[in-house]
């Protein structure tokens, strides 16, 4: 039975558009001549079911915040013509779920994939999932590649723009670019859940009181990670302008910061964050006046 949501989709025009990271990289399979799917079918299977998910402007399943209308997150990628030369699916499939796992740029966005390691409508059947955390259980979803989204990158292509799946196959793609640093020591602010609630969290060498340079990013991204202590990282220049932004002193920053945001601010600022360290205009814009508040008043959202 279709949902209310789904009424008032047809009532708006059945308007939609595909995540920014995914259409970027479906474009790039369709000019080798895959075939790529992105809204689902308008019967009970997608559009009209009773729990819409990704393939829906509207979908139920949205991670880590709600999903954001009138966006789809998922595309199916089709077998390859016999003959094309093209990567099987199972070659495909593994190279994005490699790439994933290793933490390459361009596969941030994947929230999970169902994919066939052995062959197509046959053998095992894999949903490995990112959310945050990587599992990998059985799905019956076969003879296609289905991907899915993350909710809070779906406007900017970011890294994903110049991911391509099959040239790495072919051994043909570069290595992504090195972050770009900045010249300065910078403190760092990662995307936590703490209690269940959602925070940006001010950091300095792994809860210490000293910045953090470029060179040691890696590892305190890897040390936050192994604590539970969140997945989203980035650098932040210890800048005169930033500090005044934030509100803090990082010279004399004796315990973190912790800001908590609304799943809009969240996406907002998630997407942003993605594409690079932002300018101070991109951050005032995404949060607006409620993260500079927040870190000026000192607020303790640890509880």
């Amino acid at each position: 039975m279709a949902t209310t949501a789904y009424n008032n989709w047809v009532r708006d025009g059945r308007p939609w558009k595909v995540a920014a990271p995914i259409k970027a990289i479906g474009d790039v399979l369709r000019r080798y001549g895959y075939v790529v799917y992105y809204l689902g079918s308008d019967d009970s299977s997608h559009l009209q079911a009773s729990k819409p998910q990704d393939h829906c402007p509207f979908s139920y399943t949205g991670w880590p915040a709600s999903h954001p209308y009138p966006w789809v997150t998922a595309m199916d990628i089709m077998p390859p013509k016999a003959g094309s030369g093209l990567p099987s699916l199972q070659r495909l499939g593994a190279q994005m779920i490699a790439d994933r796992q290793a933490g390459h740029p361009g596969m941030a966005w994947l929230k999970y994939i169902n994919h066939e390691p052995d062959r197509d409508n046959g053998g095992a059947c894999w949903h490995h999932s990112w959310q945050p955390n990587y599992a990998r259980v059985s799905s019956s979803d076969r003879g296609h590649i289905h991907a899915s989204g993350r909710s809070d990158m779906v406007t900017a292509a970011g890294a994903a723009a110049t991911y391509d799946p099959v040239a790495r196959i072919r051994g043909t793609a570069p290595d992504p670019a090195p972050p770009a640093t900045q010249g300065v020591d910078m403190p760092l602010l990662f995307l936590a859940t703490i209690k269940g609630s959602n925070v940006v969290r001010l950091v300095s060498e792994f809860m210490t009181n000293r910045a953090v340079s470029s060179k040691g990013l890696a590892t305190t991204q890897a040390a936050l990670k192994s604590n539970g202590l969140g997945t989203s990282v980035w650098e932040w220049p210890d800048t005169p302008e930033y500090r005044e932004l934030m509100g803090v002193n990082i010279d004399s920053l004796d315990d973190p910061v912790d800001v908590t945001l609304t799943p809009q601010q969240l996406t907002d600022l998630g997407v942003q964050i993605r594409q690079g360290v932002p300018s101070l205009e991109q951050i005032r814009g995404a949060v607006d006046a409620e993260l500079d508040e927040a870190f000026r008043s000192g607020a303790d959202n640890d509880a």
